[in-house]
Formats: C-alpha cells, structure tokens, sequence
C-alpha cells in the first residue's frame, strides 16, 4: 500500500490538559515511533544534560537536548516543531523528544512518495526578499522561487505568503536532496484567456511596475505586462497611465504597445 505524505500542520489553538488522555495520546506515539508537531516552550541553558528545548504538553513536559534538535536552538522556541517519543518518564511527568529522529522518520516517507506534479500542502517557513521562501513539505524543505510564487512579476515575495501560512502547492522537481514548489502551477494562467480581455489597436489602464532607457513597463493584470518604448518622462512606479496595444505576440507571450497619458490621483 503507497504510504502519502505527511502533510505539515498549522497552528493549532491553546491545548487544554486532557489527563490520562495526554499520556496515552504519548504512550501510543512512543510505541508507534510516529510523529507529531508541539511547540517548543523554551530553551533551559542549565542542567545535567546541557542545554535544551521544553515543550509544554498539557501539563507534561518534553524535553529535547541539543544533540536531538538537528538546528540552532537560539531560533526554536516560539515554533511547531516534529517530535518524536524516545522515553517516558511518568512519575516525574516528563516526556523525552528528539526532533532529529522526527526529521529523519518524515523525510524517509516523503521523498520515497513524492514526484514532480504532485499537489501537496507545505507550511511556509522563512520568506526573504529576492529570493523567495522556504516551506516545509512532510520534513522536507523545499524552494519556492518568486517565479514560482504568482503570473507576473513578484518585487516582494513578502507580500504573498508569510510564515506560518498554510498553502497548497505543486512540486515542480524533486531529488539529489532538493524540491523546488510553485503556487503559480496551481492559477490559472492569464495568457490562456487573454484574447477574451485584451485587443491590438485597444487601449487599456494599467500600473507603471518600472522602466529602462526609454522603455516602460505597465501591468494590466498579474502575468500581463505590457512594453512601452521611446517614453523621454517615464513615471514613475505605481503610477496610473492609458496605454495603446500595438500588437499581441501570443507565442512570445508579450505585449508591445505605447504610453498615451498619465492620469492623475483622484
């Protein structure tokens, strides 16, 4: 039977204390060898095993040493992290976790199951400007390009997903230990349709998105920009400006046209 993969959870609300419940949900976690996501409580500097990470399971407490975390603790607590059971300790109510045999566990699983097309859920985990956002499919941690993130440019990946964010993507390509997703494979593509909206010998307002040497470019919707030349006064982004559509080249997916005015604000 092909086994899916394990799709990456959100945040979940304040957990209430749930008694013998709790310890059976772990006892069954702890024989199983299955994993689960908790968050990481705190970071404890002292004590006779070093430092390490707390978690807070209702009201039994996990702990999780340095050389099981797998990453810089620094940057953990505050976060949903995979746990895995390694021990119990039940009359000092305490739970043993290791994050680094949770991530071995779910990675095995995922990159034996998934191929290129596949739609998955992945929970977004760091975003960066320029260079897109790193998300987290069953334990893996894939790229997701700004050309992958929506049709049309993308100046600030920033202001499409964030972390914590919950999406739903498409792999594009997996394997040597890396997975590239996309968000755009799962929009409609603008171009399939857009001679039902757009006409050569039209005009039609769009929004300056920037410019270069004589050139500027105007964004009638995501994925459709269209290129004015010979412009001397380029204004400037954001602007809103009437542009003529000289031709429609279909096959080159571009838009040839020239700047006819600026509005102003209202």
């Amino acid at each position: 039977m092909r086994r899916e993969v394990p799709a990456p959870e959100g945040i979940p609300g304040p957990r209430v204390w749930q008694g013998d419940e709790d310890w059976v949900f772990l006892y069954r976690a702890w024989q199983g060898h299955s994993v689960f996501k908790a968050l990481c409580a705190g970071l404890e500097d002292s004590g006779p095993g070093g430092p390490r990470l707390v978690f807070r399971l209702g009201r039994i407490t996990g702990g999780m040493v340095a050389e099981e975390v797998g990453g810089r603790l620094l940057s953990l607590p505050g976060r949903f992290l995979y746990c895995l059971v390694t021990d119990i300790r039940r009359r000092s109510g305490e739970v043993v976790l290791s994050r680094r045999l949770a991530l071995e566990r779910i990675r095995s699983l995922t990159w034996a199951n998934v191929t290129p097309g596949m739609t998955l859920p992945a929970l977004v985990e760091a975003v960066y400007p320029g260079r897109g956002a790193i998300v987290d499919v069953g334990g893996v941690r894939a790229l997701l390009p700004p050309a992958e993130m929506a049709w049309g440019w993308v100046a600030d990946p920033r202001g499409l997903v964030e972390p914590g964010q919950l999406l739903t993507v498409r792999v594009q390509s997996a394997g040597a230990g890396k997975m590239v997703v996309s968000l755009k494979a799962l929009q409609e593509d603008p171009w399939l349709t857009l001679a039902a909206r757009y006409r050569e010998n039209a005009r039609y307002v769009g929004t300056v998105t920037g410019g270069s040497g004589d050139a500027v470019f105007v964004s009638f919707e995501p994925g459709v920009t269209v290129c004015c030349r010979g412009v001397r006064d380029s204004p400037p982004a954001g602007a809103r400006v009437v542009v003529h559509i000289r031709e429609i080249d279909q096959a080159r997916r571009r838009v040839a046209g020239w700047l006819v005015k600026r509005l102003t604000a209202v």
